[in-house]
């Protein structure tokens, strides 16, 4: 099976301080063995998935592209409205290294502005003035949200949170005024 993950180095920066500094300990002493090159194959840090749990925006962002691309499916795919989907499927947005990630707004951005566009397709055939109400678990974190789409915005609210407006969609403009890293 292929792995989740990516170079060595990407793979220490999945992991959280503790577990971080602890790899680069085992890292050092494994160094010191002369079979440092057969090792090394067995030391490869997290998983590219941690990024998901290390940085909240990035779990939204890679579970909006999820249901975006489930929206567009459901919709009736038009060429344009999959092509959005595929460019937000960009890499760079999900994580963080040396260069580019999560922490770039320009990235995030890009991102946004193509599941934006994605869901704007989707949501062509919606009448002015309808929305629509959904309560599902958004962000993967087994709490529901409650997510509210209109023709041309979205808001998705987190009751756990106290009602928090977690994501505030402008269709239109085609930006997220949520996406922001609070790290």
């Amino acid at each position: 099976y292929l792995p989740t993950a990516s170079y060595q180095e990407m793979m220490e920066w999945s992991l959280f301080c503790d577990q971080g500094r602890y790899y680069q300990g085992l890292i050092k002493q494994a160094k010191q063995n002369p079979d440092w090159e057969r090792l090394r194959a067995f030391l490869r840090g997290g998983l590219w998935d941690n990024f998901l749990a290390k940085y909240p925006e990035s779990n939204r962002m890679h579970k909006k592209m999820l249901k975006v691309s489930r929206l567009v499916r459901q919709y009736g795919m038009s060429e344009e409205a999959l092509n959005h989907v595929f460019k937000s499927q960009c890499n760079c947005g999900y994580w963080h290294g040396v260069f580019g990630g999560i922490y770039l707004p320009h990235i995030r951005k890009a991102i946004y502005s193509n599941l934006l566009a994605a869901s704007e397709a989707a949501s062509a055939n919606m009448a002015d003035g309808s929305f629509e109400v959904v309560r599902d678990d958004r962000d993967a974190d087994g709490r529901p949200e409650l997510f509210v789409r209109t023709k041309k915005a979205g808001f998705c609210f987190a009751p756990a949170r106290g009602g928090a407006l977690c994501e505030w969609d402008s269709l239109p403009r085609r930006m997220n005024f949520g996406a922001v890293v609070s790290r």
